[in-house]
């Protein structure tokens, strides 16, 4: 049995071709799926989806590179989704690690540290993006 943890099937070059994705992914032995959202504007495509097929499970969260766009969220909002029956975690989500002398977070950070730690308390998994801002780039 292979279970995909992490996948888009409502990205697109994937959506369009949705049934078929879905047939060879079967075909190939994966049994389940997560599919996982990466801004608010797609949660109801994946539980929609969740819905729909029965091996195909759903993730509400917002990734760290469109947190800034999500500042105002209501994190009750977060909560309410993941308390649906075919969602199974909060993510995509970050934990940002600084290491620069900056002296005030960013949004992403603030976002990602308080309103999903409190989500968590509603759901049953988080899961994340772990990210190191470097004072120079890594390579």
């Amino acid at each position: 049995m292979f279970v995909d943890s992490h996948c888009h099937l409502n990205y697109k070059g994937l959506v369009e071709q949705q049934v078929d994705v879905l047939a060879r992914a079967r075909e190939s032995g994966v049994s389940a799926m997560l599919n996982i959202s990466t801004r608010e504007c797609e949660w109801d495509d994946v539980i929609g989806l969740a819905e729909q097929e029965s091996d195909v499970w759903a993730s509400v969260g917002i990734h760290p590179h469109e947190a800034d766009q999500h500042v105002g969220m209501d994190c009750a909002k977060l909560v309410e989704k993941s308390a649906h029956p075919r969602v199974v975690a909060i993510g995509e989500t970050v934990w940002i690690i600084i290491t620069t002398k900056a002296t005030a977070p960013s949004s992403a950070l603030g976002f990602a540290n308080i309103s999903r730690l409190r989500a968590k308390r509603a759901c049953r998994s988080l899961f994340t993006h772990a990210m190191r801002r470097l004072t120079q780039p890594p390579y």
